[in-house]
């Protein structure tokens, strides 16, 4: 897993690798009255494009890059609605933040506790999980 960065459009090593998943931003907005409750869009923050000179892995089929894409997935990153923490050390205190480095934790727990409860697949370096009606990329 590698975080996708924080500058805006344009790719970053070890994100644009092929050989890992990476893990983009995401905004949350409430949606009162919907289904989830709340709607996704991308994070303008967050790195993301066609990376030069790594080649498509086999669970990328878009055509909007000749190489590689990134992102593979994506979690809360702006830091307007971003993850709460408590912090021990420096400010101390409850804290509100963001930034991609917090996604690739955040889907790698997931992950590990989906393979603890329900069906795993392996596709090429991505693993796919499936847990009742939704399909989850990590």
């Amino acid at each position: 897993m590698a975080a996708a960065g924080d500058d805006g459009y344009g790719t970053q090593f070890p994100a644009s690798s092929q050989f890992v998943t990476a893990v983009g931003g995401t905004t949350l907005t409430t949606a009162p009255g919907t289904t989830r409750g709340w709607t996704e869009s991308v994070w303008a923050g967050t790195g993301a494009g066609c990376s030069a000179g790594q080649v498509k892995p086999s669970w990328q089929s878009d055509s909007g890059c000749a190489d590689r894409t990134q992102n593979d997935v994506a979690a809360d990153a702006d830091p307007d609605t971003g993850v709460v923490f408590y912090d021990t050390d420096g400010f101390g205190g409850w804290g509100e933040g963001g930034g991609t480095n917090g996604g690739p934790s955040e889907v790698t727990i997931l992950t590990g506790r989906f393979r603890q409860r329900e069906e795993i697949r392996v596709i090429g370096a991505s693993t796919t999980v499936v847990m009742d009606e939704v399909t989850f990329f990590a």
